[in-house]
Parts: C-alpha cells; structure tokens; sequence
C-alpha cells in the first residue's frame, strides 16, 4: 500500500498505545515510557520502540522536551496527538500540558513522580486500576459533582 509523502499510518496496537500513555501521563520520561508499553505488552523491542517514538516526534504527535538535568528525554502529547487520539475516542478536557506556562516545572515534576507511582504498583502486580489524573481533572471539570470513587 502507498502512502502520501510525509503522511504517517497509525497502528492501532502499537502507535494508539504509545500516544494514550502518553496522554495520560502528562510528561513522561522515555525510559518510563518504555517501560510502561512493555508492561502492557506493546512493545518488543528497545529499538522498534526507540524508531516508533522517533517517528510521532518527527510527525508531530508527540512533543520532545529536553531535559539537561539528569539528561533524560521527556514527552508530552501534542495538540495534533490530542486529537487525533480524541478523533479515536479518547476523552480529555485538557488534553496538552503547555511547558510554557510559569508553573509547568514543577508540574513535570508532579507528572513524572506520579509516573514512577504508577509503574512501582504497576510492577508488584498490586495495582487493580488506575485512572490517570487527567480523567480525574475531565471528570471534575465536565460534570456537576466532580470527580467521586464509590467503592
């Protein structure tokens, strides 16, 4: 099958994956990435991993954000990524984090550590589910009594 020049084909088991974690993590470091899509078995291997993250940083779906600290890659998800994952079915009031504003460092901070959260629990095998903060933040910011677990 033949492509546009420039155009990109998602796969739905490997790309969809990738761009909702992302979605959902806010920022994300590339080795927290990885190892969350091999957590849910969406990934084989480092380097078709490494070359698919490439690819929606080159097509736009994903921002790349530098970090010199500890030298670590980080990403969130661009405003195209967003709706291409909203055209999909994904919900989302706020869908991009903007790196920008003034309060966004230490909202990096705040994303990755819930990350590291997720992924301690997600290891252990004793997390049963997670709703990601950006569904808590819809559900408060979309409906009248906000977001509310009953157990």
């Amino acid at each position: 099958m033949r492509y546009w020049k420039g155009s990109i084909a998602l796969s739905s088991t490997r790309d969809y994956p990738l761009l909702r974690q992302v979605l959902e993590s806010g920022f994300v470091t590339h080795s927290q990435l990885f190892e969350f899509l091999k957590l849910d078995y969406c990934v084989s291997t480092r380097n078709a991993f490494n070359n698919r993250v490439l690819r929606l940083v080159k097509h736009g779906l994903l921002i790349r954000h530098e970090r010199p600290l500890n030298r670590e890659i980080t990403y969130s998800i661009s405003q195209t990524g967003a709706a291409e994952l909203v055209a999909n079915g994904a919900s989302c009031s706020h869908a991009t984090a903007d790196v920008r504003c003034a309060h966004a460092q230490p909202s990096l901070y705040h994303w990755l550590d819930l990350n590291d959260v997720h992924l301690a629990l997600k290891r252990t095998g004793t997390l049963v589910y997670w709703t990601p903060e950006m569904e808590i933040r819809s559900r408060n910011d979309l409906t009248e009594g906000g977001y509310c677990e009953i157990l």
